[in-house]
């Protein structure tokens, strides 16, 4: 019957899995539209995977050092390796990342009192917008929540060397992991000190992979510590400072730190293990979301919420069945699946099939017609670029919006390269600006703040509409930097 149990829940959990795919592909480019922050990271793990290097010439091909950790580009890289490394493939690599995250919480579900209303809340939770939405995204958020969920999943299952280990290897895939992976830290330890049986030996096998990693990492911070220091000075002072008081005002993310202290509290006093672990990863989770107001890492939040929300049904069981023994237990289920749905709907969480989908101006496309591009239209932009290169010569080229870079990482005409500059340098032969109606006030934005710089450089325009009735504008500029060496 056991047996039976886990292959249904295995089993749902691929039906739902499948559903986000189903949905991802549906939305295509659209939901969201190419990010620019896609092109840092996509690009990092590509030339990973083709060149097992940690150098990303395509952001600045004068100093090709990237200031971010190489966590996403090596486990990302390698895992490219068994697709054909394509932009879209790296964002399938997100939605299984999410959907593994989905599958462990679930698996550790199974250890507490009231399962069902856990796999209902989780089922709510985790198949909503907002996670198909981060899991169509070659970011480092989907990695990180898996990573957290199998430490989480470790921690639940009495295996706390396992989960530092793993908890820890975030921090090299996203440095903010290291909110979230202090309290794990801890928690790990305190279970460690009052757990008899001494961990497997596979355990510290892993630990010691983890502080290898470390290790590797610490040499190439200091063979590139001048690089590091100003990449690092260049992302703090490019950022808002005003993040923990836009925090602290946000009722629900004030609220949500104050609950999990309470529920790490309750898990203390009636020395519930379970309790104090869904407490602790709560609070991690809800702490990520201190550095960035951003869409992206509401995805901690609403797994936070999920966490605090499983902590509190196990709660109340532990409580019900001390008062109540097992009586009642069935009508106690009910009612907590039915409060459950109530204030997932309240908090707008169950909305996966609402068919206007809508974020910052992006809308899930329900005809054909309304995706962002085709690959079709991709070809025909090539063949226009080799058509320029003719009369202007080659050159890098940069795009704008700077996300639809991710689709021209190979195919481009012989000494013609793609890159992404960091503060406008090198200055490229050519510039694409692309016209499309699915772009966000802020897309524009940065497409004028980027060609007023260039602007001064400008020879000749050059304009063409698509098949799809997209327009583009291919600026060629005077003065224009050689593409240099890009051996890696």
């Amino acid at each position: 019957m056991r047996r039976l149990k886990l292959v249904l829940l295995v089993l749902a959990v691929f039906l739902v899995s499948a559903c986000w795919f189903a949905l991802q592909q549906v939305a295509g480019y659209t939901l969201p539209l190419p990010w620019p922050d896609e092109v840092v990271f996509f690009f990092s793990a590509k030339n990973f995977y083709e060149y097992q290097s940690l150098l990303t010439p395509e952001l600045n091909p004068n100093r090709q050092l990237m200031w971010f950790p190489p966590g996403f580009a090596i486990i990302t890289g390698l895992l490219l390796k068994f697709t054909d490394a394509s932009y879209g493939a790296a964002r399938l690599l997100s939605a299984l990342f999410m959907a593994q995250s989905f599958l462990l919480l679930f698996l550790a579900s199974r250890k507490f009192s009231s399962k069902s209303v856990a796999w209902l809340l989780l089922l709510g939770g985790f198949f909503s917008m907002h996670v198909i939405i981060a899991g169509n995204l070659v970011r480092p958020e989907a990695l990180v929540l898996f990573l957290l969920s199998w430490a989480f999943y470790l921690n639940v299952n009495n295996k706390g060397v396992a989960a530092i280990s793993i908890a820890s290897l975030a921090i090299l895939v996203h440095p903010v992991s290291a909110l979230a992976v202090v309290p794990i830290w801890i928690i790990s330890l305190d279970r460690l000190t009052g757990c008899r049986r001494q961990s497997n030996w596979w355990q510290w096998i892993l630990l010691g992979v983890a502080i290898c990693s470390f290790q590797c990492y610490a040499v190439e911070l200091s063979a590139n510590w001048s690089a590091v220091v100003h990449d690092y000075n260049h992302q703090l002072n490019s950022r808002n400072f005003s993040l923990l008081n836009d925090f602290l005002m946000e009722p629900i993310n004030f609220g949500s730190i104050l609950v999990g202290i309470a529920i790490l509290m309750i898990g203390k006093r009636i020395n519930n293990a379970n309790v104090s672990i869904l407490g602790t990863f709560a609070i991690g989770l809800l702490l990520l979301r201190i550095v960035g107001m951003g869409y992206w890492y509401g995805i901690y939040r609403r797994a936070g919420l999920v966490l605090e929300a499983l902590a509190v049904l196990e709660i109340l069981s532990i409580f019900w069945k001390h008062y109540f023994n097992n009586r009642f237990s069935f009508a106690f289920k009910g009612l907590s699946a039915m409060l459950v749905l109530e204030g997932m709907l309240f908090l707008n969480v169950v909305n996966p099939l609402v068919s206007q989908w809508k974020w910052q101006g992006m809308q899930f496309p329900t005809q054909q017609s309304q995706k962002y591009v085709a690959l079709s239209e991709i070809d025909e932009v090539k063949a226009k670029l080799f058509e320029y290169s003719l009369k202007e010569g080659n050159g890098y080229v940069v795009f704008y919006p700077s996300g639809d870079m991710c689709f021209y990482d190979k195919g481009l005409p012989v000494g013609m390269k793609a890159i992404m500059p960091v503060m406008f340098e090198p200055i490229p032969k050519m510039v694409v600006y692309h016209n499309n109606p699915h772009h966000t006030d802020e897309m524009k934005e940065e497409g004028l703040l980027w060609m007023r710089q260039y602007v001064p450089y400008i020879n000749n325009a050059y304009g063409f509409s698509t098949k799809a009735g997209n327009k583009y504008t291919v600026y060629t500029l005077g003065n224009a930097t050689g593409v240099t060496s890009m051996m890696h």
